[in-house]
C-alpha cells in the first residue's frame, strides 16, 4: 500500500473525524467520495469495507464512498499517513486520537 497516494486522496476528497455511528459509540472515521469508482474500490479494499453511491445534486453524475470506522482499521492508517498531511489533517487526527485514548471506553469503536 503507498500510504503517500492514500493521503494524498484524503487531503483532496476525504474527511477525518469522530462521527456518531449509534446512539451508544462514537468512532474515528476516514470517509472519501469521489467519482472514479475504481480509486474508491481500491480505497475500500484498504478500509475492508463496502462502496456507497449517490447523485450529484445536479443529478448527472454518480459520486462513490467508502469510509473507515473499526478502529483496528482507523488507528494504523491515520499514523501511517500522518507525516504526509497538512496541518488541518494532522488536527483531525489528533481529535480522533484524543477520543481513542481519553475517553469512556464505551464510547469507542469496535476492534
Amino acid at each position: 500500500m503507498n500510504l503517500a497516494w492514500l493521503a494524498g486522496l484524503i487531503e483532496g476528497d476525504g474527511s477525518m473525524a469522530v462521527v456518531q455511528t449509534c446512539p451508544r459509540y462514537k468512532c474515528g472515521s476516514i470517509r472519501i467520495a469521489m467519482l472514479d469508482k475504481d480509486i474508491i474500490q481500491r480505497v475500500a479494499n484498504i478500509f475492508k469495507s463496502n462502496i456507497g453511491s449517490y447523485l450529484t445534486p445536479k443529478g448527472d453524475k454518480t459520486m462513490y464512498r467508502t469510509a473507515a470506522y473499526k478502529r483496528n482499521i482507523v488507528e494504523p492508517l491515520i499514523w501511517g499517513i500522518y507525516e504526509f498531511m497538512g496541518i488541518r489533517r494532522k488536527q483531525q487526527i489528533h481529535k480522533i486520537m484524543d477520543h481513542y485514548y481519553f475517553s469512556d471506553i464505551r464510547s469507542m469503536c469496535h476492534d
